[in-house]
């Protein structure tokens, strides 16, 4: 008996647990058995395993399909249009060309980029053409008109001829970068040289302005060119039957134009008695039909001593601002003063030309001018000149000069 209940107190360890394990199942199962045959209680809260953990495989899956979708943004991102900022040349503008940026749209997570595409645009410019200087013409026969033109120079000496036309003026005016190298005023009514000036290489605009109808020569003209100076073989217009063409004028002595006999002897214009012993139709004079007088001066164009006399009509009282000039080289040669108001010379001096001779043989075959002043303002103190031509033999009245003055250093020089 005792070795039966030694025999049993020695069971196997291993024995002993199986047997714990199953009574601890046998309850559970009963538990469980009891708690599906009873009724929930509304009183009471189910259980909650607050130790709950979630599934590691779910969350891995959200994270690749998660992947794939940004993958899939992403290609069509790159596949999609890309709309492309550009910059717009204005027109009317020097062609050129300029780097502009194309900016692309890109979804977000994408990678962006920079594209640089080129253009250009051309636009035709309307060109000034410029003219030669050397050859330049423009006429019109509008009156009181402004014209311009374009002409370019390749610098140097530039002849200007002009004529006023029917016009009662001609303006003249040379213009380069703002800065006005010729302006002046004639009244030469047919076509004659004005001047040489010097003028730089440059494009120049050309200004030519006609006044009101006041002549008899036609359309206005102007003419650019390099002849030079020009030198005649007699006095040009010496009887000013062309007016003033081919004399430069200083001053309003001498008026715009020079007076008609026949028209001051039939409307009075004259001093004491009518205008005589002149042997043409014009002649120059400060003389206003006794009106105020002002200071002037008129100069021939150059002609070359052929002869040896210079003859000419003149009226002229003594006085030491009237005088002739014989120029040459620009400088005064001879100077003389006149007085054709001599007692011994009989009635009417004041109207009544006289014949006057300048010797020139000392400046034969040389170019000279002719130059006239009157720089004095009493209306009956006047000078009255024409009828200029060179001649073999003198034609000299006695008794008319009152001073004469010779430079001969001017002839050296």
């Amino acid at each position: 008996m005792d070795e039966n209940n030694n025999t049993q107190n020695e069971q196997n360890p291993g024995d002993i647990i199986n047997t714990a394990n199953q009574n601890n199942a046998e309850q559970m199962h009963q538990s469980n058995a009891q708690q599906q045959n009873q009724a929930p209680n509304p009183g009471t809260k189910p259980i909650t395993d607050k130790g709950f953990k979630p599934n590691i495989n779910i969350i891995s899956a959200i994270i690749i399909a998660v992947i794939i979708i940004a993958v899939i943004f992403i290609i069509l991102g790159q596949h999609a249009p890309k709309p492309i900022t550009t910059t717009i040349i204005p027109k009317n503008t020097i062609t050129t060309t300029a780097n502009i940026i194309a900016t692309t749209t890109i979804p977000p997570n994408a990678v962006t980029s920079t594209t640089t595409t080129t253009t250009s645009t051309t636009t035709t410019i309307p060109v000034i053409t410029f003219q030669s200087c050397n050859s330049f013409s423009v006429s019109t026969n509008k009156l009181n008109a402004t014209l311009e033109q374009n002409c370019t120079w390749k610098g140097g000496i530039l002849s200007i001829w002009g004529a006023s036309g029917n016009s009662s003026n001609l303006n003249i005016e040379l213009v380069a970068n703002n800065k006005i190298y010729f302006n002046k005023n004639y009244s030469n009514n047919c076509l004659d040289y004005l001047a040489n000036v010097s003028l730089p290489a440059n494009n120049y605009n050309i200004i030519m302005k006609t006044g009101a109808k006041n002549g008899t020569c036609g359309n206005s003209l102007l003419e650019l060119n390099t002849s030079g100076i020009p030198v005649y073989s007699n006095v040009y217009n010496g009887n000013f039957l062309k007016q003033y063409s081919g004399w430069y004028l200083s001053g309003n002595g001498f008026g715009r134009a020079p007076l008609n006999i026949t028209y001051a002897n039939n409307n009075l214009c004259y001093l004491g008695t009518p205008w005589n012993n002149y042997n043409a139709s014009f002649f120059a004079t400060t003389f206003n039909c006794g009106l105020l007088t002002t200071f002037g001066n008129i100069s021939s164009s150059y002609f070359k001593v052929t002869k040896p006399f210079l003859n000419f009509k003149i009226i002229s009282p003594q006085n030491q601002k009237i005088y002739l000039e014989i120029l040459y080289n620009n400088r005064p040669y001879i100077v003389i003063h006149y007085n054709t108001f001599n007692n011994s010379l009989g009635p009417d001096a004041s109207s009544t030309f006289r014949n006057a001779t300048i010797p020139l043989e000392t400046v034969l075959n040389k170019d000279v001018q002719i130059k006239v002043v009157a720089e004095t303002l009493n209306k009956q103190t006047y000078i009255a000149i024409g009828n200029f031509e060179l001649s073999n033999l003198p034609n000299q009245q006695i008794g008319i000069i009152s001073n004469e003055t010779i430079n001969s250093s001017v002839i050296k020089s």
